[in-house]
């Protein structure tokens, strides 16, 4: 047909222009400048924009807003709103996805061209292709200047299928692809909206205002206004706005949507609460240690958006399977068309596997990721999820990892007249004010033998050694062996044999002295945790070597992996030594995970393939580790290597429906002759099976997800 070359020349000519005009920051009337990201407070402009550019911009936003208010509700996508719960005084009207907006705009102008011109009106074709270029014209330029430097990609790909489908004829197909391509697009920027709201839903919902106790009286201020050292109540039903400790009252707290917790907490003065949390009942006062960004809640939001580097590496995974595709398609789409003509080539040229993939892989990661963090597990880094899968050995550090770093009570030993009950009292009166694990062992088995205990006069801490205080005129000593030796306390001659027997069951002493003479000790022994041998269990059945890595001696290191049922242990292990035994089982060609506190293991969580840590919120800034189990506990171990699993097979069914359309429509192209229209369905049909991939952990509802689903009571008082 005569017209086409000259119509595709004038509506290149004139999108050319448009651009040239742009890239010289010069105003295009009804086009919005690419270079800006313009942010509006209320519905007013910003008094920075440029006069001239103030009409175009009056028009985008109304653009912009009615794709807000009409469009977006549509796709589930109530975009406003969720901006106004993060930023309430600010609206941001041209979002990441306003680029999207504008092209959808463009396709369907220029396919209301495309169909007049191609029933009676043939000059409407150049608008057409004009509007359509300029739709894409970052991708035609950039896709030509690939081809230039022989360097063909999807961009050259999808510039030839675009160029030739107007020197074919097909008008109304080519904008019909732009449509659809941006319709992909919007669907995808809303998916990842979406899957990004929930994961800022379960660790940031902090309510506007919070009642503030302000010289005597009660007041509500903004929530934005409170800073450290003010005092907050809350009350039943209400979530807790800021980080602090309860100085008032007590309270049974929700802190599912922060650490994963199925049971409520029962928390008391002096304990420390955290932003997000729920108070389901009771009434406490709150003196704020951190506000703001600084909250345990904020910060884990920053560390889930900073998983956007493993985005753009899966999108870059795309693009580079798609431009391996790229020569081939070209050969094949050359191959296509001298056996059935230019509608073959085109078909064949509008063969894209890998921008599904750029769609949909990222929205995947998301989905997993919101499905991790709602069962109180924080991702740090995506590529730990893919990396799982390789993992074939797990390794532990022992002391607070699969034990607890509070001991237990095991026996009270007397050498003299004093009872067990009257040296644990004792004990732990001189231990009441200290916060180290052995107190709270002390206290606890005082507690849980409902002995009460007086208060000491006065307190000297050795440090490392022992406790010092005044009880009743009494001096009393608490301490290690070595404390009572420089304190000239004499100890029984038979004592060394119960040392032995205790050093080899992996226990220790603690030693109880009135007045310069030994009474008892106090023995103490590690508290396994009690979900270790079920996680232990569950990753030996899944073929994955344990290992235990400890500081303590031989024998309880020994007698633990025994308990436990552990392939190898590592004993008598220095901090800095563990890093070095990480390599030595990586030299091995072993892939290694190691589980460990978060800090003190920093340099061996660095060096594993991947590191979890199980040390929980309240260090969230400070943690090396790529993921982080939120409940302080190894439960969710097992459920973490089943989310890989599943978030790997997910990555290969995508990527197989991303490349099984394509080889379908080239048998089709040659075999059945299928043409232009055929090749977009297929296109399409490929990209939406794929969004119902990425989006199937959404959609999914396991049974670990109904048991960590919130109560009732607490969907209500979150407004859900």
């Amino acid at each position: 047909m005569p017209i086409m070359l000259p119509v595709v020349f004038l509506g290149g000519a004139i999108a050319a222009g448009v651009s040239y005009l742009q890239e010289k920051d010069l105003p295009v009337p009804f086009v919005k400048p690419r270079t800006k990201l313009i942010v509006y407070l209320g519905n007013e402009l910003r008094p920075e924009a440029d006069p001239e550019d103030r009409f175009v911009e009056r028009v985008n936003l109304r653009y912009q807003k009615f794709f807000q208010e009409r469009i977006d509700p549509l796709l589930g996508a109530s975009r406003q709103h969720d901006l106004a719960e993060l930023a309430p005084t600010t609206q941001l009207l041209e979002r990441p996805d306003g680029y999207i907006n504008r092209r959808l705009g463009y396709s369907v102008i220029a396919i209301f061209f495309a169909i007049a011109g191609s029933l009676s009106l043939p000059s409407f074709l150049v608008v057409s292709v004009a509007v359509g270029l300029y739709a894409n014209n970052d991708l035609y330029f950039q896709g030509t200047r690939n081809l230039l430097k022989g360097k063909p990609d999807h961009l050259t790909t999808a510039m030839l299928a675009m160029v030739t489908s107007w020197i074919g004829g097909f008008w109304i197909a080519n904008s019909l692809a732009s449509l659809l391509y941006y319709t992909g697009e919007k669907l995808a920027a809303v998916s990842e909206n979406r899957a990004r709201q929930r994961m800022i839903d379960v660790f940031g919902q902090i309510p506007r205002t919070a009642r503030v106790i302000l010289e005597g009286e009660e007041i509500e201020i903004s929530v934005s206004a409170l800073k450290e050292g003010d005092v907050v109540i809350v009350r039943a039903g209400q979530i807790i706005p800021v980080d602090g400790e309860i100085t008032q009252g007590m309270a049974s707290i929700d802190q599912h949507m922060l650490t994963g917790e199925s049971q409520p907490v029962e928390k008391e003065v002096g304990a420390g609460v955290f932003a997000s949390t729920l108070l389901l009942s009771g009434e406490i006062l709150i003196t704020i240690t951190r506000t703001g960004t600084e909250t345990v809640a904020s910060q884990i939001v920053e560390v889930l958006n900073n998983t956007a580097n493993f985005q753009f590496e899966m999108v870059n995974r795309g693009k580079r399977i798609a431009n391996a595709w790229a020569l081939p398609t070209i050969l094949i789409g050359l191959a296509g068309g001298l056996v059935g003509g230019i509608r073959s080539l085109v078909a064949l040229w509008n063969v894209d596997v890998g921008s599904q993939i750029m769609i949909t892989a990222p929205i995947s990661l998301l989905n997993f990721l919101d499905k991790a963090s709602a069962n109180g597990i924080l991702v740090k880094d995506g590529r730990s999820l893919e990396l799982l899968k390789l993992v074939d050995t797990v390794v532990f550090d022992k002391t607070g990892t699969l034990t607890e770093e509070r001991p237990t009570v095991a026996a009270v030993h007397s050498f003299s007249e004093f009872s067990s009950d009257a040296i644990l009292q004792i004990a732990a009166a001189a231990e009441s004010h200290q916060s180290h694990p052995i107190a709270h062992a002390i206290l606890h088995a005082t507690k849980e033998r409902g002995l009460e205990f007086p208060a000491v006069e006065k307190t000297d801490v050795e440090l490392g050694y022992g406790l010092r205080v005044m009880l009743e005129g009494h001096e009393i000593l608490v301490g290690s062996q070595r404390f009572m030796a420089m304190s000239d306390v004499e100890l029984p001659i038979d004592l060394e044999d119960l040392l032995t027997q205790t050093a080899e069951l992996g226990h220790s002493m603690v030693f109880v002295a009135v007045d310069a003479q030994l009474i008892g000790a106090i023995e103490l022994q590690p508290t396994v945790r009690p979900e270790a041998y079920t996680v232990i269990a569950n990753l030996q059945e899944r073929g994955i070597k344990t290992v235990i890595i400890s500081g303590d001696q031989e024998a309880p290191t020994r007698k633990l992996a025994h308990q436990l049922g552990i392939d190898e242990y590592f004993a008598n292990t220095l901090p800095e030594n563990k890093a070095q035994l990480v390599e030595m089982l990586q030299s091995q060609g072993r892939k290694v995970c190691f589980v460990g506190d978060g800090i003190n293991d920093s340099i061996a969580l660095r060096k594993a393939d991947v590191s979890v840590s199980i040390h929980g919120a309240t260090t969230i800034a400070v943690d090396t580790a790529q993921i982080v189990l939120m409940s302080k506990n190894l439960e969710k171990l097992p459920y973490l290597f089943e989310l890989s699993h599943t978030f790997n097979r997910n990555a290969r069914v995508g990527t197989l429906i991303a490349t099984v359309p394509a080889f379908i429509l080239i048998g089709g192209v040659f075999i059945l002759n299928l043409g232009v229209y055929a090749s977009i369905a297929f296109w399409n049909i490929g990209l939406v099976a794929g969004m119902l991939v990425a989006m199937s952990p959404s959609l999914s509802n396991t049974e670990q997800d109904k048991q960590q689903a919130l109560p009732q009571n607490s969907r209500v008082a979150l407004g859900e």
